[in-house]
């Protein structure tokens, strides 16, 4: 309503609650945006069970592609994954 906004411009008048599966999701989302990407022990550590528990077939399906990277400790965007970050975000949607 644009009365309402211009009366109080900038406040909040919306919230959206996120399921918990919504949550992982855009977490995992999130920091794959980030060329330094997740720490797995932060996840496990946050939600109770490790990325492959929940995304297993998809992690493992953006490796294969060459878009994410696994060390000892993280996941993490390769520099193609990092220029085609939607890609990783759909394939962890739809997976």
């Amino acid at each position: 309503d644009l009365e309402t906004y211009l009366a109080a411009p900038g406040k909040k008048t919306e919230s959206l609650t996120l399921r918990d599966d919504e949550i992982r999701l855009e977490t995992l989302i999130q920091y794959f945006r980030l060329r330094v990407g997740l720490k797995k022990a932060h996840y496990e550590q946050r939600f109770g069970h490790t990325i492959t528990q929940d995304y297993g077939p998809q992690i493992k399906a953006l490796i294969t592609r060459g878009l994410l990277e696994e060390t000892l400790n993280t996941l993490r965007p390769t520099q193609q994954g990092f220029y085609l970050n939607n890609e990783i975000g759909l394939a962890l949607v739809d997976g």
